[in-house]
């Protein structure tokens, strides 16, 4: 309960932090890469809950909103995970999975740039394939 209030803290801290120096360093910092560690490695933490996995995802997307200082936490593991958990979809992770893809679109936004992420049909297919699983839910068929 302690670290789920923690990244809720953290989110909206992230929130309000305007561009600039401490953003910069807040977005490189053992906190960021910690929790991001967390996520990429989630089999190595089997206590964590869902629950916990979902606020360190909706805080990594809020502090990845209109950040180019996010661009150095973009890996091929990230990109491996997202794919992975779109393809695996369900009810308990959908939430998780729709923030993650998004701090994943904005990471990888400014690591890459528009351009190469526009023309990147691949990108596109997998957020096409969310928004289909995510609707699907909702209109409670299995995805």
């Amino acid at each position: 309960m302690i670290i789920e209030q923690a990244y809720m803290c953290m989110t909206e801290l992230f929130h309000f932090i305007e561009q600039g120096s401490l953003l910069k360093a807040l977005s490189t910092s053992d906190f960021v890469r910690g929790s991001l560690d967390l996520i990429l490695n989630w089999q190595s933490y089997p206590f964590l809950s869902m629950k916990i996995f979902k606020k360190i995802a909706a805080f990594l997307r809020e502090l990845s909103n209109d950040n180019p200082s996010c661009k150095g936490l973009h890996s091929e593991a990230l990109d491996n995970l997202v794919v992975n958990l779109v393809n695996t979809l369900f009810i308990d992770n959908a939430d998780f999975a729709a923030n993650l893809l998004s701090f994943h679109f904005n990471v990888t936004l400014n690591h890459r740039g528009v351009d190469s992420v526009a023309s990147s049909s691949q990108y596109l297919n997998l957020v096409n394939t969310l928004c289909e699983k995510l609707f699907a839910i909702e209109s409670g068929l299995s995805p």
